[in-house]
């Protein structure tokens, strides 16, 4: 578990959230979280503040935005490594096991078959 899960703010005055154990996730879980600290009304979530814990940008709004742009930046990053994990793996095996038995692929065919099961 990463050590951010343990000291990520989670709980505002009227709401909190418990951790899912996935960083980026609780990442911006705890922003919202800290928005609801640092302001009792989301109105407030426009006004500059200092960032709270470890996020980033001049208001609460902010915080929240920039957490999840790095969730969608992460998960990109893994969904990139992912496909060129299955070209590579295509490219070392050309065939593969159908119902009438080893077959050679038809590797673009294939892997979006395989992009499709995620």
């Amino acid at each position: 578990m990463n050590d951010n899960l343990k000291q990520r703010r989670m709980d505002a005055y009227y709401y909190g959230f418990e951790g899912t154990g996935c960083d980026p996730v609780d990442k911006i879980l705890s922003a919202v979280a800290c928005a609801g600290k640092a302001y009792h009304s989301t109105c407030g979530w426009l006004e500059e503040t200092q960032p709270r814990d470890d996020h980033s940008g001049e208001t609460p709004e902010d915080w929240i935005q920039n957490a999840a742009q790095e969730a969608a930046n992460r998960i990109a990053e893994l969904e990139a490594k992912l496909a060129e994990a299955l070209e590579m793996a295509l490219d070392e095996c050309p065939f593969y096991w159908g119902e009438d038995g080893y077959k050679e692929q038809d590797r673009y065919k294939r892997l979006a078959q395989l992009e499709g099961e995620k």
